[in-house]
């Protein structure tokens, strides 16, 4: 269960980019900068928006393996460090 969780975690960030690249609603957010910044060919800030958007998708993935480690812990296989 908590596999899952992680999992769609990460997911749900990518999700969540590619639906404000492509419905602009509200305020901008990751999704509509990086879609500015190329549409306006700058690549500086261009990849640094794609930087913190995998860093949040990693941060987010990590917080639920965390997540899952302390709820399960020592008592399956997966939760075992080796």
């Amino acid at each position: 269960m908590f596999t899952g969780l992680r999992i769609s975690a990460g997911l749900s960030v990518i999700g969540a980019i590619v639906g404000d690249f492509f419905f602009r609603e509200g305020r901008p957010g990751i999704g509509s900068l990086i879609d500015d910044y190329t549409r306006g060919l700058e690549s500086a800030p261009l990849f640094a928006a794609i930087i913190v958007s995998s860093l949040f998708g990693l941060a987010v993935f990590w917080v639920f393996g965390l997540l899952a480690h302390l709820v399960v812990g020592d008592w399956h296989d997966s939760g075992r460090r080796s």
